[in-house]
């Protein structure tokens, strides 16, 4: 009866009209949105990075007098001495991942009581990519991107600045390679499906 009365009442049936595309298009623009987010969020997934503590395993240590230079649960530490001009903790053939990002560590460097001009560093290929020469701790990050996929040679040192004392120590520690993770595939599945759901969407639209 309620069907018949819209039917043979024009004026009624454009209104009910109406209000069926209107709740019709809401849930299909609901659907979208729900659709749209789950692709999103799958990306935000597939695009975060993460860091790990760099594997120092492979790195050597240049000094004249032992124990100038060690290594202990990733924290390197330099203690000057009266002989060596330069103390390094490094590897000349480091392979650096092809989703690298970036590289990060923490330092305390402290200079002897007559000391003056040392410095600690960190150099890539050769070429300083950091340095302080001012008493203190900190948080270094520079960027890996350029060096994707290539063999490098890594290093941190303590330098000495040419004075007649010989108590600077220094420290490099928590030491994190940045990767951009590759999507796993149960990531790539809920990209598919997020992406299959909105063409049938829209085919059905249609």
């Amino acid at each position: 009866m309620v069907i018949a009365n819209h039917i043979s009442n024009g004026k009624k049936l454009k209104p009910v009209i109406n209000r069926l595309n209107i709740i019709g298009g809401s849930k299909m623009f609901t659907k979208r949105i729900v659709v749209l987010g789950a692709v999103l969020f799958a990306l935000g997934l597939a695009a975060q990075a993460h860091s790990a503590p760099l594997d120092l395993s492979g790195f050597s240590v240049m000094e004249n007098v032992a124990g100038s230079v060690t290594q202990s649960g990733g924290t390197i530490s330099f203690t000057e001495n009266s002989t060596d001009a330069a103390l390094y903790f490094y590897n000349d053939f480091f392979v650096v991942p092809n989703n690298a990002t970036a590289l990060s560590f923490d330092y305390s460097f402290a200079l002897g009581e007559f000391d003056a001009g040392d410095y600690l560093q960190s150099n890539i290929d050769y070429v300083e990519s950091w340095y302080t020469d001012l008493p203190g701790s900190g948080h270094v990050e520079f960027d890996m991107t350029a060096f994707q996929g290539q063999t490098i040679v890594l290093d941190w040192a303590l330098i000495w600045g040419g004075d007649d004392s010989a108590g600077s120590i220094g420290s490099i520690s928590n030491i994190d390679l940045a990767v951009s993770p590759v999507p796993e595939p149960a990531t790539l599945l809920l990209i598919g499906s997020g992406l299959a759901g909105l063409v049938g969407l829209q085919r059905k639209k249609v």
